[in-house]
């Protein structure tokens, strides 16, 4: 396993020139860049301690216990000052480099804690050991090259990398149909949703894997009711995303409906808690209706949207999506989450309601914006989930006459809207399907934030992970 140094030292070098300078006397752009360069500098420099850490994890676990270390996770995270958990994503990270065997420490000689401790270097085993040692420290390939060169080139940092090396890891043979564009999608989205889009294409190609981690998380629930010593009740719980769903469907709409009433002129209707009093008070306020069923609730309502394929729905194979989740759901939880009362299953493929409103109505209906959902799975430009989102027109309506159709409709964040509004950024809706909530969302920057307009795809595409077959075929 290998490392270069040479992208760091010029990344370095092009950090120097700011050395010194004051950075409140900047500019916003000029400051950027050198956040850029820095930024660049850091995630160049992990690359030596990652490979490094990951040499020790294969090979040298012993002598860190010798050196008093309770295993090579430990002594990679001291030296690093660090977490177990993020010594062990960067080792993770450089094992990247290594070949396919060397896990198995095969491709630099023997682990030192294997037996012959001079590794067969031909003094007692004979000139046939000794040219069987150099074949053997012949560097290897590494075994995902692309993950590997956008690791040491600096385009992802180390958690990216790790959480490529996981992922690939699992799909065994597959990971070869996979790689590229799991690596085109990890230097372009954040963190978070990359991880969003590894995990739903694990479980669309491992239905089993995937219903087993739901029984295994649906077997780990737990709730705890503890008394503090001054008087107050602490209410903690761990659920698995199936039960989570109605929750948080719940609790989000209590908070939305709060802060609705904050715009209110009326000071004596103004609602002033924090989010987190307001999700205490609807946390009571669930139970007490609980304890009466006969009396109303909040007002505030809400639907769990679950979706999945005919295909799914009828043969209980596959996953399904929940707006209220940012993990997948197999098939077989959807389908028991869709015969209770306030989940409202969206069967794709199957018959459609007619929802093209024309520009005779101001608003979007439920309905569509159930429809834009699929599409967009949420806000399409930033990912935020879909209880953040309300449905905006491409065109305006009232300034540009645009249509209350679905073809004019994208989901979005507040934060999101204004700021494609206010910077310039166009919205397309392309391929089949478009007039039906279908299709593709794209969004051209402005020319001050890219010269070439380059189109940036968007809504739940963005976050579709495809094998080279799925890109040949479309």
């Amino acid at each position: 396993m290998e490392f270069s140094d040479t992208a760091l030292y010029a990344a370095l070098a092009a950090l120097h020139r700011y050395a010194d300078t004051n950075l409140l006397e900047l500019d916003e752009p000029t400051v950027v860049e050198i956040q850029d360069a820095a930024a660049l500098v850091m995630r160049l420099a992990e690359v030596p301690f990652a490979t490094t850490s990951a040499v020790i994890e294969m090979k040298h676990a012993a002598a860190a216990r010798r050196r008093g270390h309770q295993n090579a996770t430990s002594q990679n995270a001291n030296a690093a000052g660090t977490s177990h958990g993020r010594a062990r994503d960067l080792a993770e990270a450089g094992g990247l480099f290594g070949g396919e065997d060397d896990e198995e420490g095969q491709s630099g000689g023997t682990p030192d804690d294997a037996d012959g401790g001079n590794g067969g270097n031909g003094e007692n085993g004979g000139g046939d050991g000794g040219e069987e040692q150099q074949r053997r420290e012949l560097p290897k390939p590494p075994k995902y090259p692309l993950a590997a060169a956008s690791f040491a080139a600096g385009r992802i940092g180390t958690d990216k990398a790790a959480l490529l090396a996981r992922t690939l890891d699992k799909l065994g043979d597959r990971a070869s149909e996979f790689e590229e564009d799991l690596v085109e999608r990890a230097e372009r989205l954040s963190l978070r949703d990359l991880r969003r889009a590894c995990e739903s294409l694990l479980a669309r190609l491992d239905t089993e894997a995937q219903e087993e981690k739901e029984r295994r998380q649906h077997a780990e629930r737990a709730a705890v009711i503890r008394r503090r010593a001054d008087g107050m009740v602490e209410l903690r719980a761990v659920l698995d995303p199936a039960s989570a769903a109605p929750v948080v469907a719940w609790c989000e709409a209590q908070v939305s409906d709060a802060y609705k009433r904050r715009r209110t002129q009326d000071p004596a209707l103004r609602d002033t808690r924090s989010r987190v009093q307001i999700l205490a008070d609807a946390v009571t306020m669930l139970f007490t209706h609980g304890l009466d069923c006969e009396s109303p609730g909040s007002g505030a309502k809400t639907t769990v949207v679950v979706r999945l394929s005919l295909e799914a729905l009828q043969s209980g194979r596959g996953t399904a999506d929940c707006d209220q989740l940012e993990t997948p759901l197999s098939a077989a939880a959807a389908r028991r989450l869709a015969v209770d009362a306030g989940f409202l299953p969206i069967v794709l493929g199957g018959k459609s309601q007619v929802l093209d409103l024309g520009s005779t109505r101001r608003l979007f209906s439920h309905a569509q914006r159930v429809a834009l959902l699929e599409r967009d799975g949420g806000c399409a430009f930033c990912h935020a989930p879909p209880q953040w989102t309300a449905a905006h027109h491409i065109e305006y309506w009232a300034r540009d006459g645009g249509r209350t159709d679905l073809r004019n409709g994208a989901m979005l964040c507040t934060a999101c809207h204004h700021r494609i509004h206010d910077e310039g950024w166009q919205i397309q809706v392309r391929g089949p399907g478009a007039a039906r909530g279908g299709g593709t969302i794209w969004f051209i920057p402005p020319p001050d934030i890219d010269a070439a307009r380059t189109p940036r795809l968007g809504g739940r595409a963005a976050l579709e992970i495809r094998s080279k077959d799925d890109e040949q075929a479309a």
